[in-house]
């Protein structure tokens, strides 16, 4: 006995699996901006003697931050808010007035050429980028020595 289509089936099970293929291809065709989410925007922070290097310009929402040790020194990063009754990182940093900051997140020390990656959900409003890092000599930490920046986020 045999199985399968006789006559002219054949033919008409391969123009259905031919309309099939082009409803699905039809189907398919829409723009990518309509399927996939929109990216996720990347800071690039470039670590080094006693500096952060980076555009400022940083979106509210979900923020990639990746940072690279560029210098030749162990250097990390951390970001705080910085509530706007705050005066700048630099003066709170030298400053003999004492506040109690909560990082918002940051990566683990680096040696240099290595790169640590974070992801935060901004809101508008102020934050602070420093290093923590302690200097082998003067007890100083890397911020205090101009490792410390701030950036503003501005609604979308």
């Amino acid at each position: 006995m045999r199985s399968g289509f006789r006559g002219r089936a054949p033919v008409a099970g391969r123009i259905w699996c031919a309309l099939a293929m082009a409803v699905l291809a039809s189907s398919c065709q829409t723009s990518a901006a309509e399927v996939l989410p929109p990216s996720t925007p990347v800071v690039e922070v470039a670590m080094r003697e006693y500096r952060f290097d980076y555009d400022t310009a940083i979106p509210s929402g979900r923020v990639v931050f990746r940072a690279v040790n560029t210098g030749s020194l162990l250097h990390r990063v951390v970001v705080f808010p910085m509530p706007d009754d705050l005066p700048p990182i630099d003066e709170l940093l030298r400053g003999s007035g004492q506040r109690i900051m909560v990082p918002l997140a940051g990566i683990p020390p680096q040696v240099p050429g290595a790169s640590g990656t974070f992801a935060l959900d901004l809101t508008p409003g102020r934050y602070a980028m420093i290093c923590t890092m302690v200097s082998r000599a003067g007890n100083e930490t890397h911020a205090v020595k101009g490792m410390a920046s701030e950036f503003r986020v501005q609604g979308q």
